[in-house]
């Protein structure tokens, strides 16, 4: 096999240079730098970008790594790679673990959503209905059922997993909806979770969807749902719920508070007139 002709010395060297076994000095005297500039780049990056950034300090680390065991000159640039990478692990590290409880609670957050729009589609039934029954409130939610105005569906919240009757309480006001902020119905019982603290594992539970008179459909956590039974307006309704945790699904459907009928708010004029005897 030819071997290859021994490098060309730099002008001005005497033939002969370098010596046996002496390393030329126009090689590259820096091995590893490279390593060590690549390190130190995707540390930074690492830092910056979420979810990849993970993957960049990882590959940051082990070229710092490289970098210093191959004894480069840049060791201050590697060790500055190697810092920066393991505060990028750190970083991302801490993104994730709150991203975690976010994720998890995903499903229950789409869940209440979905509970919302069921009240929300149950206060435009009830508004449907009142326009057509001369601004009376329906009895109770079987009403609505039967008129073919919501279905079985709409009255079965997602978060509560049953196959029939209903999730919900109703109590028609009796003003006819004039207190505007009156809650009309509500979850039976609590089983929503609030988002005012979503990075925590310990929350439970114990938020409410409420339907008002106006339409709205608010989420409230345990204290504040029971600063707003404690409202003069809701008095009626407070004493209703409290009956609610003894009713069955079925039962709620049904459930007609004591006083409520589907007679007119006024009664109407009676058009016929006696014969009066001539």
């Amino acid at each position: 096999m030819a071997q290859l002709p021994p490098p060309i010395p730099p002008q001005g060297m005497p033939p002969g240079f370098p010596p046996q076994g002496m390393q030329p000095i126009y090689q590259a005297q820096n091995p590893g730098g490279g390593a060590a500039v690549a390190s130190l780049v995707l540390g930074i990056l690492s830092i910056f970008l979420p979810w990849v950034g993970v993957v960049l300090a990882i590959i940051g680390l082990v070229l710092a790594i490289v970098a210093k065991n191959k004894r480069t000159l840049s060791r201050g640039m590697a060790t500055a790679g190697m810092i920066l990478s393991i505060i990028g692990l750190v970083l991302q590290g801490l993104s994730l673990s709150m991203m975690i409880p976010v994720m998890s609670k995903a499903p229950k957050f789409a869940r209440s959503a979905a509970c919302e729009m069921n009240l929300s589609g149950l206060g435009k039934a009830i508004v449907l209905y009142r326009n057509k029954n001369g601004d009376r409130c329906p009895a109770s939610l079987q009403v609505l059922l039967k008129d073919g105005i919501v279905t079985a569906k709409t009255l079965q919240c997602p978060e509560d997993q049953i196959t029939s009757g209903s999730s919900y309480f109703y109590c028609p006001p009796q003003d006819g909806g004039k207190q505007g902020n009156a809650i009309i119905a509500c979850d039976a019982a609590p089983r929503h979770i609030t988002n005012s603290n979503p990075f925590w594992f310990s929350s439970t539970n114990d938020a409410v969807n409420v339907l008002r008179a106006d339409g709205s459909v608010a989420l409230l956590n345990s204290s504040e749902f029971q600063q707003e039974l404690q409202k003069p307006y809701n008095a009626r309704f407070a004493a209703e719920y409290a009956k609610a945790a003894s009713l069955s699904p079925q039962q709620r459907v049904t459930y007609s508070p004591p006083g409520v009928s589907n007679a007119p708010a006024e009664s109407e004029p009676d058009d016929s007139t006696a014969d009066e005897p001539e």
